[in-house]
């Protein structure tokens, strides 16, 4: 015998009840009556279905909201407190360290789809990022006209390492964005919204009404984007060079070592880093940090206003002689070889970019 779900049993009745109302004429319901009962009761159910989808529509939207509300107050929290570490830390390179943990921390970065990420809330989180970033590094900044990279004083250690981090992405909004098909953004994206958008203005394609509020912020602290990007520009120069300065271990050279570095490039005597026992990975590293100088130079170059290259740091790279490690590739080189020639030849290339940029004249560099 069959067994019969509920949903069975439920169909056979309506049928045994269609059956028994189309041969009886009494005592029971007529099929238009019966029909319309039917179409009243779905509509009441589709009623209670769609109220029930707004119910959970809205209790979404709750949880998104609680979720960006508690985002909101606890990176808040989290910057405050990475931004008087990475002040109070003398050492650079663990400035660094924290400067990207602070870029990790904006609100925007942790917004998931899940978390009531959408356009019209997203915008108005980076204009309360880039407003923040830009007005707290005012209790840093001294003087804009000193965009050099070899200052040894600690407000200005603290702007290197958050301009130099600016670029980081967390992997969080990463995968987010992986799996919803979105572009990650970072606070340097928000920097190069500005340029892009005062550059369109400048050139009259662009109009200053309706942009969007982040650009706006940015434009109306147009003084400290254009600062903070030359010391990004400046600085990541220089920590490649100091990179391309460690040992095989990845010691940093000493005070007295790159002062000679400085005294060498003022001098126009070439040195040379110590390719030969560098690995191809190190020196590709030092060539993505000169890349994202370089980058940094051209978003100034967008803008139409100077980058202030450090003559220092010019003059240091002026002095590097790329010939002490052979580059011209041979069918006999090793595969390991092969690859690290290619990237010494890279780096090179790089540098060549930096020194024939003509930011400096020949009056600057005596």
């Amino acid at each position: 015998m069959w067994r019969m779900n509920n949903r069975g049993n439920l169909i056979l009745g309506v049928i045994l009840v269609a059956g028994t109302t189309l041969t009886s004429g009494c005592g029971m319901l007529k099929m238009p009556d019966m029909m319309q009962q039917t179409v009243d009761g779905m509509a009441k159910t589709n009623d209670g279905m769609a109220k029930t989808v707004a119910g959970m529509a809205k209790t979404n939207d709750m949880m998104g909201n609680m979720c960006a509300g508690q985002g909101k107050l606890t990176t808040s929290d989290y910057r405050d407190k990475l931004l008087d570490q990475i002040d109070k830390e003398p050492d650079i390179g663990a400035k660094l360290s924290l400067a990207v943990k602070y870029h990790y921390a904006w609100e925007f970065q942790g917004m998931s789809m899940a978390c009531g990420r959408s356009d019209a809330y997203l915008q108005e989180v980076y204009n309360e990022s880039i407003r923040e970033f830009l007005e707290s590094m005012h209790r840093y900044i001294a003087t804009r006209s000193n965009a050099s990279a070899t200052s040894r004083n600690n407000s200005m250690n603290t702007l290197y390492a958050l301009a130099a981090t600016m670029h980081y992405t967390n992997s969080l909004q990463e995968k987010d964005a992986a799996l919803f098909g979105y572009k990650p953004v970072s606070m340097l994206s928000l920097f190069n919204d500005v340029v892009t958008d005062t550059a369109a203005i400048d050139q009259g394609t662009l109009s200053s009404f309706n942009l969007p509020d982040y650009v706006d912020s940015g434009r109306i602290l147009i003084g400290d984007v254009t600062y903070m990007l030359r010391l990004r520009y400046n600085f990541l120069t220089a920590f490649s060079f100091g990179l391309a300065t460690t040992n095989y271990d990845g010691d940093e050279a000493t005070l007295l070592g790159l002062a000679k570095y400085i005294l060498d490039g003022a001098l126009h005597r070439s040195w040379s880093p110590d390719f030969a026992n560098k690995n191809t990975s190190q020196i590709m590293y030092y060539g993505t940090i000169m890349q994202r100088a370089l980058d940094a130079r051209d978003m100034l170059n967008v803008l139409g206003v100077s980058p202030k290259t450090d003559k220092t740091i010019y003059k240091v790279y002026r002095a590097l002689n790329f010939d002490s490690f052979n580059t011209t590739p041979s069918k006999d080189d090793p595969k390991p070889l092969a690859e690290k020639k290619i990237a010494v030849k890279h780096m090179e290339d790089l540098v060549n970019k930096y020194l024939n940029a003509k930011d400096l004249t020949a009056s600057d560099l005596e």
